[in-house]
């Protein structure tokens, strides 16, 4: 039997560690993948991927699938606000069923093509509904879910040195696309030397401001990972350097949860860090790893008054927005929970969040 976890990269294992449908990911890690590989990729065959070893495969898939069955439990979890115990109950064995679908396997193997923009989320959606019960909540996000997948299989690419070699993937994003355009980008701009500068210059946690003095990990200070050594040059940078740090937030707070450095560091993450992606990322990983603590409630309610998040996007995730969420799935029958979305429907100058308080009030007073 394989131990769990040693097929996958720190971050993979960190994202199985946590997953409340492990035991899906755990039992296709026991069987023999090499029929579940050859559906997987099998429309790759023409872009180069099944050149790679089958170990690389393995590894590859493993990695993909730990990812999309996080995207889903996080959809349930957070959005659809169910339980971990409704989730595991009611949806662990179907979902474990759905990624072995002969129709569903190639349709995620296809984030791995070199020009893939996204997988089709409808084909997803109608395969559920057809095969597979109880529905999904309602407001269950697959659009979503296969956008996001999408682009962490690009992460997963691009930071995984076979597959990095074979693939030479571009970033997709929009965004980016966008900003080699305002940036006025020239035709003969050597975009592939510039992007394997950028990858070997972010592909590892600069870690060499932790002070690791101290004999055991608990031990080293995390305080002074994030101190910018410069400001990104590109908007390329930008979202490289803003993936490494949310992802480090999730890693650190994971792997030092019992530091004592840890919990004050990821509390200024939530409260002061200048990019919003990030404070939200801490906020979501204390309220994942301290969610039994008594002053997580005044925190949180603290971030969903106070966060200082200005919309400049509608496709933009707002903090504030994010702390009402867990209070309202984590706090129902707090006090002030009612009162606080009262507030925000009311006085929250961002609009979404108007809306979404005034949703939920509409709900629990009803």
């Amino acid at each position: 039997m394989v131990e769990p976890g040693t097929a996958l990269s720190s971050v993979g294992t960190l994202i199985v560690k946590n997953l409340e449908l492990k035991q899906i990911w755990l039992k296709l890690q026991q069987e023999k993948l090499e029929e579940y590989v050859n559906d997987f990729f099998k429309d790759c065959l023409s872009k180069g991927v099944l050149l790679a070893s089958p170990d690389v495969l393995k590894k590859s898939l493993l990695e993909a699938l730990a990812q999309f069955l996080k995207l889903i439990e996080d959809e349930l979890l957070f959005e659809c606000e169910l339980t971990e115990a409704e989730v595991r109950d009611t949806y662990q064995v179907e979902i474990g069923r759905f990624i072995r679908d002969d129709e569903v396997k190639p349709l995620l193997g296809k984030a791995f093509e070199k020009d893939c923009r996204g997988i089709d989320a409808n084909q997803l959606r109608t395969i559920w509904v057809q095969r597979y019960s109880p529905n999904m909540p309602t407001g269950f996000n697959w659009d979503g879910i296969a956008k996001q997948y999408v682009t962490e299989v690009k992460r997963l690419v691009r930071i995984s040195p076979e597959l990095r070699a074979m693939l030479e993937l571009e970033i997709q994003e929009s965004i980016e696309q966008q900003g080699r355009e305002n940036a006025g980008i020239t035709p003969d701009f050597n975009l592939t030397k510039y992007q394997k500068g950028l990858r070997d210059r972010y592909s590892n946690l600069n870690l060499s401001s932790l002070d690791t003095t101290g004999c055991a990990y608990n031990q080293l200070k995390l305080w002074r990972l994030f101190i910018p050594q410069y400001e990104p040059s590109s908007m390329r940078e930008f979202i490289l350097v803003r993936e490494i740090r949310i992802q480090a937030v999730a890693a650190i707070a994971t792997t030092w949860h019992d530091s004592p450095d840890t919990l004050p560091w990821l509390k200024q993450k939530a409260q002061s860090d200048d990019d919003s992606t990030v404070r939200q990322a801490a906020v979501q990983e204390l309220a994942k790893g301290w969610k039994d603590e008594p002053w997580l409630f005044e925190l949180l309610r603290d971030r969903a008054l106070n966060d200082p998040f200005v919309r400049e996007e509608k496709w933009e995730e707002n903090p504030r927005q994010l702390a009402l969420k867990i209070i309202i799935k984590q706090y129902p029958d707090n006090p002030q929970t009612l009162p606080l979305l009262r507030d925000r429907a009311e006085n929250d100058p961002d609009e979404q969040v108007r809306n979404f308080a005034q949703n939920k009030l509409a709900q629990l007073e009803n």
